[in-house]
């Protein structure tokens, strides 16, 4: 079959959603890639990304949609199929901004690019019944299934699901759901080596884009509206990162001064890095490491760009560090990898890559962490533990287990280290989880603890 025209945006996102979702590709590397080398305009560019998030997001309730209308099997579907499905049903479900009609032809355009006759038939039908009857679908009765109905309404796998019914119960749980499905807030942490939060603000609003001060730290705004930040003058002179305002939290409870000298264990791509360095006036010594040699190039740069002099980058894994380097360090910062169950607003494609052996690994290799780095800390120094995890396992449970095995270890009062309006009932206990639905911010946890 020749192929056909298609409107650019949709273009970019079947191929982002094919590669997502059939090949393994992450949304957020792949598509800025696609979007450079389109050269779509401001506005296509807009369209793309919301279509790719948008049905990533929303994939399990589109599939529920879907397989009300669909006599074939989504699993059985030819993927281009499913995805040209899924892609079409988002915009019919979700966006009331492109007519219905629109949004029919251009999925059907699609489909003649990516399959035979057939397809495009069964396709154009698929969707004309969603568009005729799709508001009509029964979702699982949260009466009788209230983890399916979630699951299904809310579009999260339901072990996950399941797993946070159980330790928040219903109310709670669909809170967060919500949240996960909205878009996140661009936090941005203004270089205060160069310039002011109101200087900053000025700048980018002469660049088009619209900043408010941020929720609770002086050095943080929330960008609204804005696309391509890499490429604005601001970005490229060092003027702010891109970091939300909770895993700048984690900075200041780590609380460094001018002149200490301080180990960020896994430090890759550098924003607490640089944050360290800023908050000590770029005045003493900080070593920045990551296990993955190829991730020391974006440490760099942002120390580059943003004017940072005091990094020290070096390739190890952070569990060899107490060999050779006993009682170095005042402070160490050890924001560890994690299955990332805080960031799933922000990145909408992880919710389906997750699994429930992710939380049985994890906690080990964290626990390694903090054993590894914990002979670095100075008597009377400073350890802090963050992750982007909301699951027990991999935050309480790593530190109560870190200190049973390092019992010079106390957690210490967050108390002095927490901005104005973020209150916990566990900072006095030396720890704080944040929530997107409580808290406005990435899902985060942060212990602070102390060497006796």
């Amino acid at each position: 079959m020749p192929r056909v025209k298609m409107t650019p945006a949709r273009s970019v996102a079947i191929r982002a959603l094919y590669r997502v979702n059939e090949e393994g590709g992450y949304a957020n590397l792949l598509l800025p890639q696609m979007l450079a080398r389109e050269k779509l305009s401001p506005q296509d560019r807009a369209l793309a990304t919301e279509l790719v998030y948008g049905t990533l997001r929303w994939q399990k309730r589109l599939d529920w949609i879907i397989g009300a209308f669909s006599k074939r099997p989504l699993e059985k579907l030819d993927p281009w199929v499913r995805n040209i499905l899924r892609l079409g049903a988002y915009q019919l479900c979700f966006l009331a901004g492109i007519p219905p009609h629109a949004a029919i032809y251009e999925t059907v355009q699609l489909m003649k690019n990516y399959g035979h006759r057939g397809n495009v038939a069964f396709v154009n039908g698929v969707l004309r019944s969603i568009l005729r009857e799709g508001k009509k679908v029964q979702f699982p009765r949260v009466e009788e299934e209230p983890a399916a109905h979630l699951a299904v309404v809310y579009s999260h796998p339901q072990w996950l699901v399941e797993r946070w019914l159980s330790r928040w119960g219903f109310a709670e749980t669909k809170a967060l759901l919500a949240a996960n499905n909205q878009p996140a807030p661009l936090g941005l942490r203004v270089n205060t080596l160069k310039t002011t939060p109101a200087e900053l603000q000025r700048m980018l609003e002469r660049e088009g884009v619209q900043a408010t001060p941020g929720r609770y730290l002086p050095e943080a705004l929330l960008a609204e509206h804005a696309a391509s930040l890499e490429q604005l003058a601001s970005f490229r002179a060092g003027f702010f990162q891109v970091q939300d305002e909770a895993s700048q939290l984690a900075v200041h409870v780590l609380a460094p001064r001018p002149g200490e000298r301080i180990l960020d264990a896994c430090a890759a791509p550098g924003g607490k890095t640089t944050h360290i360095a800023q908050l000590m006036g770029d005045e003493g010594a900080i070593w920045a490491s990551d296990v993955h040699p190829h991730k020391l190039d974006l440490i760099r740069e942002n120390c580059r760009r943003l004017g940072i002099k005091s990094v020290h980058v070096v390739a190890r894994d952070a569990r060899k560090w107490g060999e050779d380097c006993k009682g170095a360090f005042q402070r160490v910062l050890v924001d560890a990898p994690c299955s990332g169950t805080g960031v799933l607003r922000r990145r909408p494609d992880a919710r389906w890559r997750k699994r429930p052996a992710d939380l049985e690994e994890l906690p080990a290799l964290q626990l390694e962490i903090l054993r590894g780095v914990a002979p670095c800390v100075a008597v009377g120094g400073t350890l802090v533990y963050s992750t982007c995890s909301l699951e027990w396992e991999e935050n309480q449970a790593v530190v109560q287990a870190f200190q049973q095995a390092e019992p010079a270890f106390r957690l210490d009062n967050l108390t002095p280290y927490l901005p104005p309006g973020l209150e916990s009932p566990t900072a006095r206990e030396g720890y704080i989880q944040l929530f997107p639905h409580q808290h406005g911010t990435d899902g985060f946890f942060v212990a602070r603890l102390v060497r006796e």
